[in-house]
């Protein structure tokens, strides 16, 4: 510009003038430069303000991130009190000193007197090495003004449970058990005994971890324990010490979600085909083509005279299940309506039919626990929980309200729930009764305590479930600290048999209302701070000993240890399918004797239960049979046909028509060898016009049917 300036001095700006083709003006180029240079200031001054302000938000965040445990804890806090899961009067008697757990009020990061929490974790390894000599240890510990003792493996015996045979099915004696690692690194004098949380994290076991000593801090670093409900993909996790502990498994999606949940299991039967998982109902992934077609092959084959559950894979608490009653609209369009949603995955599963129901009358299921104590080694454990009992009185053929089948928390009984009688005791009260009731045939099924039989299904479930999970373990799991644990929910349903079949596995069991959610919960968390403790400083003392056994079980059974999983030996389940309304499969009769009522109002009840293991005939399909028909009812005077009179057996086609309906009912759902006694009105029999001189109508008949063979 100022070369320009000099060359015109009369004139500000340069002026273009014409040039000849193949020349340079060198004032065009001067020309061009100063826009470009405007430009670059404005810009650079644009990305200075820029960052400025992108710094100011950056601290502004550093400084809600800080707020974010003690306002997080608060809020956990009130929910808490709201529900009485704890509260600020728990009180812990160790060795006669009565300590009261710290405020959860504001607290200076850097309060960390090493020498204290020494002194205290002393006294927690002192008592474990107690517990190893047999001495005696006092472990009071005081929940409001309630007083519990444990004894040598954690037992309450103030009897608000019953005793049972807690080492049935034990581990074998000598068996060792050790983690992978040579050396495991010891936890810090100064953060022994802390732990951190944030958000759900005070959800499940962190009043127990409260009421056994433990102080919660509000920064990580200083944290023995990391109480989380997040998976390892959060970016804390980065900052983990190995000698720290987070209290959840990675890679629980694998079982959480209700197809990989059946994924898990069908891989660990391909590689195990001689366990079976009688446990398991009847299950098909209908996102999945062959198991879409499976599942229409069934249909066709006698599934749609069934009752059928819908659920939504990913989604817990009673929420997405839909009961497909038998022969419904809903049951025919479920394949093309879970194909067409893509926003959801779907299975469907059998509905477990003859089920045993409450002392109310109503449907009922279970909430268990169990406990991952450790992943290196894996150790599993089983605790009692309790019952969710129904709202209405249960009839498995009345499928005109569906909502009757449920027993989430939108429809339970508030009744039983605030009487609080549905704990683990009285679920064995329950099952006792049933079984003196049902004696005569039960006994022939079950050779030990009928609660510990139901029990031990569970047991065998829980261990199954793990080993068939396993392997999606460690692919997912970021080894940044040594050992990890967690506890969890499982849903079981108990038929008329006893049987147990195991629903759905929960990794975060949602928390009640009701003082009995209170004393279970209180029983299943207790013991947890002890074991975590115990495999951890058996770890850090002695690497390569052996964990097993633990001293402070507290009512947990170990169910899986190193290469070791519970097996409940001698235990066999026909799988025959059991149709609502009816009694088939082997043992399955209706309670006390009485008749099943179908919802066509046809009559029946087993009187001799088919061969174990035999199929049910299909549509279609010759049958051969005995048959005895009586007007005035069985072994009455006006027995008007018999096929054992004329030692003849009866052929025909099952569904096709051949005969009344009411024997296409009853012969469809029989197995072979069943007998059954059964009431057919008159619009399933012969109706208004009868049969020639034989059969007047509008009679009820009566027969006593018995299915031989297919054909």
């Amino acid at each position: 510009l100022i070369r320009a300036q000099r060359e015109k001095p009369r004139t500000m700006w340069p002026k273009i003038t014409a040039r000849r083709r193949g020349t340079v003006d060198r004032r065009v180029g001067v020309h061009r430069k100063i826009p470009l240079l405007l430009f670059l200031i404005v810009a650079f001054s644009t990305f200075l303000v820029i960052l400025t302000y992108k710094g100011y938000q950056l601290r502004l965040f550093i400084e809600k991130i800080d707020h974010v445990s003690a306002a997080g804890d608060a809020r956990v806090d009130d929910f808490f009190a709201q529900h009485e899961q704890y509260d600020d009067n728990v009180r812990v008697a160790v060795n006669g000193a009565m300590r009261v757990p710290p405020s959860d009020g504001p607290e200076d990061d850097d309060d960390v007197d090493g020498d204290d929490l020494h002194s205290r974790s002393g006294d927690v390894e002192k008592k474990i090495e107690d517990a190893a000599r047999g001495d005696a240890v006092d472990t009071r510990v005081m929940f409001d003004d309630e007083e519990y003792e444990r004894n040598d493996i954690g037992e309450s015996i103030n009897e608000e449970f019953p005793r049972r045979n807690h080492d049935d099915g034990a581990p074998p004696a000598g068996l060792i058990v050790r983690g992978k690692r040579d050396t495991y690194t010891p936890v810090p004098a100064k953060c022994r005994k802390k732990f951190y949380s944030i958000g759900k994290g005070r959800s499940t076991i962190t009043p127990a971890f409260e009421a056994a000593g433990w102080k919660r801090v509000k920064k990580l670093k200083y944290a023995q324990i990391y109480m989380t409900q997040k998976g390892t993909g959060s970016k804390v996790f980065e900052d983990i010490k190995p000698w720290q502990r987070y209290s959840r498994v990675p890679g629980t999606i694998s079982w959480d979600k209700k197809d990989r949940f059946l994924d898990g299991f069908i891989d660990y039967h391909e590689k195990n085909p001689d366990h079976e998982l009688y446990f398991l109902p009847e299950t098909y992934r209908l996102k999945k083509k062959l198991d879409r077609l499976a599942f229409s092959s069934r249909l066709d084959n006698g599934g749609m005279e069934e009752a059928w559950v819908l659920k939504q894979v990913n989604v817990n608490n009673g929420r997405g299940i839909e009961i497909l009653a038998p022969g419904s609209i809903a049951l025919k369009t479920a394949i093309s309506r879970a194909y067409a949603d893509d926003e959801h995955g779907y299975i469907a599963q059998s509905y477990v039919c003859n089920e045993l129901t409450w002392t109310n009358g109503a449907k009922f299921d279970l909430r268990f626990f169990w406990l991952v104590a450790s992943t290196d080694p894996p150790i599993v454990m089983y605790h009692d929980g309790y019952v969710r009992v129904g709202g209405a009185s249960h009839n498995e053929t009345d499928f005109s309200d569906t909502h009757k089948h449920l027993t989430n928390h939108k429809y339970r009984s508030e009744e039983v729930q605030k009487e609080g009688k549905v704990l683990a005791k009285h679920l064995y009260q329950r099952i006792r009764q049933h079984y003196e009731a049902n004696k005569k045939h039960l006994s022939k099924l079950i050779h030990i305590d009928p609660a510990q039989h139901v029990i031990n299904q569970m047991k065998e479930s829980i261990a199954t479930l793990y080993a068939a999970h396993i392997d999606n373990f460690p692919s997912k799991l970021k080894r940044r600290t040594e050992n990890i644990f967690g506890l969890y929910g499982m849903d079981f349903i108990i038929d008329n048999n006893l049987s147990v079949f195991f629903i759905e596995a929960q990794s975060s069991p949602g928390i009640g209302k009701y003082q009995y959610h209170k004393t279970a919960f209180r029983e299943i968390f207790r013991p947890v701070p002890y074991i975590i403790e115990e495999i951890q400083m058996k770890q850090e003392t002695n690497p390569r000993g052996n964990i097993l056994p633990l001293k402070r079980l507290g009512g947990y059974e170990v169910v899986y240890a190193g290469d070791w999983q519970y097996k409940y030996e001698g235990y066999r389940r026909t799988a025959v399918k059991t149709v609502c309304g009816s009694a088939k499969g082997e043992g399955d009769v209706a309670p006390d004797g009485a008749f099943v009522i179908t919802p066509s109002h046809l009559q029946y009840r087993v009187v001799h239960r088919g061969t174990a293991g035999g199929s049910a005939p299909r549509p279609g399909q010759g049958v051969s049979a005995h048959y005895t028909g009586w007007l005035d009812g069985f072994d009455g005077k006006s027995k008007f046909d018999s096929s054992r009179d004329r030692d003849t057996l009866f052929t025909f086609n099952v569904g096709k028509g051949q005969v009344i309906r009411g024997w296409d009912e009853s012969f469809s759902s029989m197995i072979v060898g069943e007998r059954r006694q059964i009431i057919v009105p008159p619009e399933l029999g012969y109706g208004s016009v009868g049969a020639g001189s034989v059969i007047p109508g509008g009679a009820t008949l009566y027969f006593d049917v018995e299915l031989i063979k297919l054909n």
